[in-house]
């Protein structure tokens, strides 16, 4: 089971990491407020309200060697539907953190 998360997990990031319709963003902005790398959860919803889409992408799992430790963290992503004329916009969570945001295209 662990393996074929990863191995779902890993698929999708090629997906969307090699889809040239998308570009890799840093930041995304709701309005005049300003989504980043680092952002919880709540931070995104009370910035730019719910998505049109939440999925669930699979589970991280890393291992420290120093402290001989292992953790798991949730993998989301949380779509945003434009305006007319402007691109979609994924939301990548690790956890609670935002870690990528992704441009997709044109509505």
């Amino acid at each position: 089971m662990k393996n074929l998360l990863i191995t779902v997990f890993a698929f999708a990031t090629l997906i969307l990491t090699t889809n040239s319709s998308l570009a890799l963003s840093s930041t995304m902005r709701c309005g005049n407020r300003l989504v980043r790398a680092g952002d919880t959860k709540g931070d995104v919803l009370a910035k730019c309200g719910e998505p049109a889409l939440k999925d669930f992408v699979g589970v991280d799992e890393s291992y420290n060697r120093s402290t001989s430790s292992s953790s798991t963290r949730t993998v989301e992503e949380w779509t945003y539907l434009p305006a007319e004329g402007r691109r979609t916009r994924t939301v990548i969570f690790q956890g609670n953190r935002v870690v990528e945001i992704f441009e997709g295209d044109r509505q």
